[in-house]
């Protein structure tokens, strides 16, 4: 239905269990925290799992404005540094790609990604708390989020605020840390990935 893989219905199926009060897995033979897709996309996709329910289109539809919405903040953002024949250029590489071409009609957690990570470049938070939080949701959208995490922290010692550094670690450290420990409590990894990874790698159950 949604056309990659089985990640899109998991995040789906998450979404409906949000509206519904629940964090447990809706594919399991046993009751467990779903922990096999990331929060945040999920949590983006609450809207259309409280109003349309079931509905196919709309979760595509709004994955799709998510993920355009997301790339044109990141070309507003850094246009202003271009040249008109550059924008020109930059525009095109970013919405016409092979990226776009295969993921913009799913419903995947780049969709969200790209969103948030478009929103923090347009703003460009300067404090700790916006930092953190733009930080926590890179983190709970996609894990790769990390790297931002890690950059501003580089960021910030090089121009030694330190001070500064350590509440933003810790204002992210106390939004991210519960989903990893539930996650830890659930599978047995701090992230599904390396339960994925173990599976596909040499020896696991994937390469018999």
């Amino acid at each position: 239905v949604f056309g990659h893989y089985v990640d899109d219905i998991v995040w789906v199926l998450l979404s409906r269990g949000f509206v519904e009060g629940s964090i447990l897995a809706k594919w399991s033979y046993f009751p467990r925290i779903e922990t096999n897709a990331t929060w945040g996309f999920s949590l983006l996709l609450t809207p259309v799992a409280a109003f349309f329910y079931k509905n196919a289109l709309a979760f595509k539809i709004w994955a799709a404005l998510l993920l355009f919405t997301g790339t044109a903040l990141s070309y507003f953002a850094l246009r202003r540094g271009l040249s008109p024949a550059a924008r020109r250029i930059f525009l095109l590489g970013l919405f016409f790609n092979n990226f776009y071409l295969a993921f913009s009609g799913n419903v995947t957690s780049e969709a969200g990604y790209m969103l948030i990570f478009g929103i923090g470049l347009y703003f460009a938070p300067r404090r700790a708390f916006s930092s953190a939080l733009l930080a926590s949701s890179l983190i709970l959208t996609r894990v790769i989020g990390a790297a931002f995490f890690v950059a501003k922290i580089l960021e910030l010692g090089a121009s030694k605020k330190f001070k500064m550094a350590s509440v933003y670690g810790a204002l992210v450290a106390l939004a991210v840390l519960p989903y990893f420990l539930l996650s830890k409590f659930s599978t047995g990894a701090f992230t599904y990935h390396a339960v994925g990874w173990d599976m596909l790698g040499p020896g696991g159950p994937s390469s018999a």
